[in-house]
């Protein structure tokens, strides 16, 4: 009886963390806003997210890198000269080849 509440329990946390993600890259990533309906979807499974991330003895820290994590964030800055500067010494080029 235990195992089949915590398979659902992890099925829950998997299930909340793919949509959190897909969130942040839609917000955080594309720069496109959260509709009103995506919202509040976002802010119930990050507060159920978050009692279960407790529960399963979990800093905020590992919260917050299981749900930004994988999402590629490129600094754009402003477009002034130090901001591109400091923009191009953290860039990653490939090796030529």
């Amino acid at each position: 009886m235990a195992s089949a509440a915590l398979y659902d329990s992890r099925q829950k946390v998997a299930d909340h963390l793919e949509a959190l993600q897909g969130y942040a890259q839609k917000a955080l990533v594309d720069g496109d806003a959260l509709s009103c309906s995506e919202n509040a979807d976002k802010t119930a499974r990050l507060s159920e997210f978050v009692t279960l991330g407790n529960s399963f003895k979990l800093t905020v820290k590992e919260m917050i890198v299981l749900i930004l994590g994988d999402i590629s964030h490129q600094p754009t800055g402003c477009g002034c000269h130090s901001c591109a500067s400091r923009w191009s010494r953290t860039a990653v080029t490939p090796e030529p080849k």
